[in-house]
């Protein structure tokens, strides 16, 4: 605050249509979201539904019945929801949702937790964090681009010499006998 308060500044507010940048950071997630709804053969999803061993017991009661006995599952246009997400059958669309959502978008390749965060906002299916957890562990460039831990080492000293020259180092440092100099005038 002290810092700040040797400067005069004015803070004022942008809206978003002034300010794009910080505007699109902040809807990031959403960004990505709509994206994924226009994605070629999502509609394929609602055939999925019928042999589904996740969710198929469930879409034969709300086909044939009307309802389900559980009543967090609804059907919306053809689509299986579960409470507000949308029940993404087993199969390849799944690793392609989270696949998307991990390296796409305005800063991609987010780690476990957060593509996590990212797929549980929209989607559902059962073990939903086992399959991210194998998606981004899989991911070529979070390998490529992932530091490695190396254990840590003690230092080890430099032997010390028996009898003279044994061990002759030199330093190529320039500019060391102008500070000498100057050191020694004052």
């Amino acid at each position: 605050m002290d810092y700040l308060q040797q400067f005069e500044f004015v803070i004022r507010h942008k809206s978003g249509t002034e300010n794009k940048v910080a505007d699109a950071l902040g809807r990031r997630p959403h960004l990505l979201h709509m994206f994924l709804a226009h994605v070629a053969g999502f509609n394929n999803i609602k055939t999925e539904y019928t042999n589904d061993e996740d969710f198929g017991s469930v879409w034969n009661n709300i086909s044939n019945q009307g309802h389900t006995a559980e009543k967090e599952y609804v059907s919306h246009e053809g689509f299986l929801f579960y409470k507000s997400w949308q029940c993404v059958p087993r199969g390849s669309f799944r690793e392609f949702l989270i696949t998307e959502l991990h390296g796409e978008g305005l800063a991609g390749h987010f780690g476990h937790d957060k593509t996590f965060d990212i797929v549980v906002d929209r989607f559902y299916w059962p073990r939903m964090q086992r399959g991210v957890h194998t998606v981004v562990d899989r991911c070529r460039v979070c390998q490529l681009n992932k530091g490695t831990k190396q254990p840590a080492r003690l230092y080890t000293p430099l032997p010390i010499p028996d009898r003279p020259w044994q061990h002759l180092s030199m330093d190529f440092v320039l500019g060391l006998q102008e500070l000498y100099d100057n050191m020694i005038r004052l």
